[in-house]
């Protein structure tokens, strides 16, 4: 499914948690398929590609901030952030070509803590 988004770990939200703090969602996207990360693709490969882009466009998406005294955990707190960036994406009015990968792996180089 494109766009794919990672999931995150519940202890990134923590601080919030105890804080009653509200989180701010934001999602990037590029505006170009060809900036993906996919297959075997190496970080540098991915970056340079990016980076070789004559004009890339990058969109930022602030989504509704959500409030940490209104989720029952910190892990659902989590998966709400999760779910707000998808469906921000989802119906983002930048279109990816149709050529775009179908399958986005994280951008984390070799012997990385997996994030997800």
């Amino acid at each position: 499914m494109w766009p794919r988004t990672r999931s995150f770990q519940a202890g990134d939200f923590e601080a919030a948690v105890r804080a009653g703090a509200l989180v701010q969602p934001v999602a990037l996207q590029f505006a170009d398929g060809r900036t993906a990360f996919v297959g075997d693709d190496t970080l540098v490969a991915s970056v340079w590609r990016t980076v070789s882009l004559r004009r890339p466009r990058l969109v930022v998406l602030a989504i509704t901030p959500l409030d940490a005294t209104q989720v029952r955990s910190r892990g659902a707190l989590a998966d709400a952030t999760a779910t707000a960036i998808a469906g921000a994406l989802r119906e983002s009015p930048v279109r990816t070509p149709a050529t775009a990968p179908t399958r986005v792996r994280p951008a984390l180089p070799a012997g990385s803590p997996s994030l997800a």
